[in-house]
């Protein structure tokens, strides 16, 4: 049996070069369409807020998302979520702090510096969403931020 070998001026290996050419540029057309930062995940569906506690707070720790339809979840890391439902009466509060106009500037007028990591964040969901970084322990927040904090803190200390 006898191989065939590719010379210099074989039409094969041009072939073989003009093929190999063509991969390496649709690669890199490719490539270039691919975000350089991660998409972020979807908003959960019918979520009012979600707080995610600070990884070294003392009490009342975890993830806690308080959805529209009495839902309530908390994840606890390595130990999964649980979840609950209340009333819907039990959400009125909440709700209204939420529709509180004063919420529009929320997030602006309460840039939190804190180090990466510290703090806690509430997410507001909704037509215009709002992320808010604040430190738990401080005393001097914000009175609607105080307010949010606290109802979701009271339906948090259900579980």
């Amino acid at each position: 049996m006898r191989r065939s070998r590719l010379h210099p001026g074989d039409c094969r290996l041009k072939t073989a070069l003009w093929l190999l050419w063509l991969t390496g540029a649709l690669l890199l057309a490719l490539s270039a369409c691919v975000p350089a930062t991660p998409v972020p995940a979807a908003d959960p569906p019918g979520a009012l807020v979600r707080l995610q506690r600070a990884e070294n707070v003392a009490s009342l720790p975890g993830d806690f998302t308080i959805f529209g339809n009495g839902s309530l979840q908390l994840y606890l890391g390595e130990r999964g979520a649980l979840r609950k439902v209340v009333p819907l009466e039990d959400l009125a509060a909440l709700q209204a702090a939420i529709a509180d106009s004063a919420v529009a500037t929320l997030a602006e007028a309460y840039p939190a510096t804190l180090p990466v990591g510290a703090g806690d964040t509430l997410t507001i969901y909704g037509a215009r969403r709002r992320v808010i970084r604040y430190d738990s322990r401080t005393l001097d927040l914000p009175p609607l931020l105080q307010r949010l904090v606290g109802e979701v803190m009271q339906l948090r200390g259900r579980f």
